[in-house]
């Protein structure tokens, strides 16, 4: 399912590959609670049953089980997939709130938007300060959205 709803707009291998890592971590996270556990259980899979060897090598940096001992210097700047991934994980493992994890993905000053999008993704909204929830526009109208498309995943 993840790879084919991402094929309507990343069907490129390394794309669809990149969407079903994140959906890997997310749900070990969801699972287990912890993102060391979950970043544990990606670098366990074996991708290359499911994917082109290249695509794989395309997420060596992320899959060999040191991301979070990268510096910032050694992220690469770009809105590519491989590194907006590379880049939200590592600030969801190296930081312990929601707040400080989107603070650093804002810091590293690549594609800024799409990678502090991917990195708050992590957290779900129980992560969000409470403050910033009270700032959001149009609150009420985002928080029934998402309850409608929680009930739409619950009957798959």
């Amino acid at each position: 399912m993840v790879t084919q709803s991402s094929a309507i707009t990343h069907a490129h291998p390394i794309s669809l590959l990149g969407c079903l890592i994140y959906t890997d971590f997310l749900r070990s996270l969801i699972l287990e609670g912890n993102k060391e556990r979950a970043y544990s259980s990606i670098c366990n899979t074996d991708y290359t049953m499911i994917s082109p060897a290249d695509a794989v090598k395309a997420y060596e940096r992320i899959l060999n089980g040191k991301l979070a001992e990268q510096s910032e210097e050694n992220l690469r700047e770009s809105g590519y997939v491989v590194d907006t991934l590379e880049a939200a994980l590592w600030a969801t493992l190296r930081e312990r709130s929601y707040a400080d994890a989107i603070t650093a993905a804002i810091r590293l000053g690549y594609d800024t938007d799409t990678v502090a999008a991917v990195t708050g993704s992590l957290y779900g909204v129980e992560g969000i300060p409470q403050t910033w929830r009270d700032k959001l526009l149009k609150r009420p109208y985002l928080e029934q959205l998402c309850e409608r498309f929680s009930a739409m995943l619950s009957r798959l």
